[in-house]
């Protein structure tokens, strides 16, 4: 979609970063996650912290304490259950900023990464930004690096294969992502699985254009649990589901194509877990570094 030159400042311009708080999120995890959300170097921001039902007696603790210290942390208290998809849109509903930016309560943001995400937004007149980021175990320790599809064709082409944005990496114009809420795939309430890919699909069904940025702008973590969360039937058929939606993004002729990788990626998801960790490492290992083409 086209944006039309915004004449205010970028320094000037607001942005709202979204963190959804669950009970499960461990506190110390939450404390990285919210204090490099205000630890950004640019300054006109708001951080929502919703909170997914009553949250344990230390995370709420540091919550409330660093609001009434920081007036920029604003704690959203929701009803219990709601899960991922639900918390984000109600956080996004209350959001003030131009621009919405997603934090996950385990994953940690550069200092930089709201400035050059408005900036790359500006720049290039995408409507989604995300970007590439290092993989980190539960201590904080790096693991890896992750590069991830850089243009708005080379996104669209992988949509039916694989997840080419992370959610916790994204920063886009907030009116993209109130026209388009998170939804639930299959999965419901705290087990909701696959939301954020679902919502690329949409966006680029829906001709919005998504890029992710050629820098490491997060720390992404990929805890004991992680592959746990993402196999079983559950997450297959949230997965199949997602990536059936995404065939339609492709030229008839090689549609069939499309069909038959959706299915094929997916059923990974039914795999031993061994079996997943070896398709996801496989995964972390390609480079898109050269997918520079418009």
């Amino acid at each position: 979609m086209k944006n039309e030159p915004d004449p205010a400042p970028l320094s000037a311009r607001k942005v709202s970063i979204v963190i959804a708080v669950c009970y499960r999120d461990d506190s110390a995890y939450v404390r990285e996650a919210v204090s490099s959300a205000l630890a950004q170097t640019h300054a006109n921001l708001e951080v929502l912290a919703a909170a997914d039902g009553p949250l344990p007696e230390a995370t709420q603790r540091y919550l409330e304490t660093t609001a009434r210290e920081d007036n920029r942390l604003r704690v959203m208290p929701l009803a219990g259950g709601l899960g991922p998809a639900h918390v984000r849109n109600a956080a996004i509903a209350c959001a003030t900023g131009d621009y919405i930016a997603v934090l996950d309560a385990d994953d940690v943001a550069a200092p930089d990464r709201i400035a050059r995400q408005i900036a790359f937004l500006e720049e290039t007149g995408a409507d989604v930004a995300g970007c590439w980021y290092r993989l980190i175990d539960d201590a904080g320790r790096v693991i890896g690096r992750k590069e991830t599809p850089l243009t708005p064709h080379a996104i669209r082409r992988a949509l039916c294969w694989f997840n080419p944005i992370a959610n916790s990496s994204v920063c886009a114009r907030a009116e993209a992502l109130r026209q388009h809420p998170y939804r639930e795939p299959f999965l419901k309430g705290p087990a909701c699985f696959g939301e954020d890919y679902d919502l690329w699909v949409t966006l680029a069904l829906h001709g919005f254009v998504l890029r992710n940025q050629e820098a490491e702008l997060l720390d992404f973590r990929v805890g004991s649990g992680f592959l746990t969360r993402r196999r079983g039937w559950g997450a297959f058929r949230t997965d199949l589901r997602i990536k059936i939606r995404a065939v339609r993004l492709y030229p008839p002729i090689t549609r069939p194509v499309a069909v038959l990788a959706a299915i094929c990626t997916a059923s990974f998801r039914l795999c031993p877990l061994f079996l997943l960790r070896i398709a996801y490492a496989l995964r972390n290992g390609l480079r898109f570094s050269s997918a520079r083409s418009r």
